[in-house]
This record gives C-alpha cells, sequence and structure tokens, in this order.
C-alpha cells in the first residue's frame, strides 16, 4: 500500500513539474499579470478623473457663492445704481459726467519703439539659457 502511494505521488510529481504543465502555469500567470496590470490602469484613470471633477466642483461651488452674492448686490436699488454708473456711464438727471484720461500714459505705451535685430536675438539666447 506504501509503495502504491509513493508511486502515485511520484507520477502526480511527475506530471506537475513536466515542462508542459510549467508552461501552461507561466502563461496563466502571465494572463493574470496582465489582466491586473490592465485594471489597475483603469483604476489609476479613474482616480485621476475623479481628482479632476471633484476639484470643477469646488471651483464651480466657489464660483456659485460669487454669483448668488452678485444678484444678492443686483437685486437691491443701490446695486443696480451702483453697476449701471460704472459700467454704462449712466448718470441722474442734473449731474455730469467727467473722464479723466491719462495722456502720459497712452502716449508712452503707443510711442514704444520697435525690438532691434540684436535685442530679440538676445531675447531667444536668454530664454535658451
Amino acid at each position: 500500500m506504501a509503495l502504491h502511494q509513493f508511486k502515485s505521488r511520484r507520477t502526480t510529481k511527475r506530471y506537475f513539474y513536466s515542462p508542459a504543465m510549467i508552461a501552461v502555469f507561466l502563461l496563466a500567470i502571465a494572463f493574470l499579470a496582465r489582466a491586473t496590470s490592465s485594471i489597475y490602469g483603469k483604476y489609476s484613470f479613474s482616480k485621476n478623473r475623479l481628482d479632476q471633477a471633484k476639484s470643477q466642483l469646488a471651483a464651480l461651488k466657489a464660483q456659485q457663492g460669487d454669483l448668488s452674492q452678485s444678484i444678492a448686490e443686483l437685486s437691491t436699488a443701490s446695486g443696480t445704481e451702483s453697476v449701471m454708473r460704472t459700467d454704462f456711464r449712466i448718470v441722474k438727471p442734473g449731474e455730469s459726467l467727467a473722464v479723466i484720461v491719462d495722456t502720459a500714459t497712452t502716449a508712452a505705451a503707443t510711442t514704444t519703439a520697435p525690438e532691434t535685430f540684436w535685442q530679440k536675438a538676445g531675447a531667444w539666447w536668454k530664454g535658451i539659457f
């Protein structure tokens, strides 16, 4: 009886350690590793998208708070009047509107000399280093 069990174990061991079975096991491990890698890639992509969605949600909630504050401000008569005065330059009857233009800054902005070739080349050279 013991000899039969020993031969049976030896046959089973020889079968499982045969090159064909080892190749099958390695293929199964490779298949499972590839599937796991694929799932992990999808998981990390989904996690990044979730983080982006959460940050967008926080930005939209902040924007909603700003908009609700603006709506509350515009619902009052003084808020509407101030917006109309600044955006559309509307005045009440009997008032006058004075627009002050700073000529020094507008003249300086329009009279800037164009850059020479050497100035552009120097800026390009500094951009490299």
